[in-house]
């Protein structure tokens, strides 16, 4: 599967980012709230599994309803599906802070883990 994919920072109720990505035989976007700051090299991050967001949080930036903060689009791209199941996912993902290969696992109840699979080659 082909899709896309936004990286949200959300100031509600502390600063966070959003991770929303097209997921399989959906019209909503899965969403994993992520604390950590993410730099274009990560390798490893932790996220919680969230409520699914609608397809409009992929372009939008503003105000979030009902007095929950603003998100500003961090960054876009698309993603490519290699293996989606309700506890791993393998996806490729190209955007201009976020690109490679990614695998989500569940660790416990909503807590994810969010690895690098291929490692960013230093520049000189």
């Amino acid at each position: 599967m082909n899709g896309r994919f936004a990286l949200l920072l959300h100031t509600h109720p502390r600063e966070h980012y959003d991770l929303v990505m097209d997921q399989p035989e959906s019209d909503e976007l899965a969403t994993w709230r992520i604390s950590n700051e993410i730099t274009p090299n990560f390798t490893s991050l932790h996220a919680r599994k969230i409520f699914d967001h609608r397809r409009a949080y992929l372009t939008y930036e503003g105000e979030v309803s009902n007095n929950r903060g603003r998100v500003k689009r961090i960054d876009e791209g698309t993603i490519v599906t290699h293996r989606w199941t309700p506890d791993s996912i393998d996806i490729t993902m190209s955007g201009s802070l976020i690109s490679g290969r990614f695998k989500l696992s569940l660790i416990a109840h909503d807590n994810w883990r969010i690895a690098r699979l291929d490692v960013p080659h230093a520049t000189d």
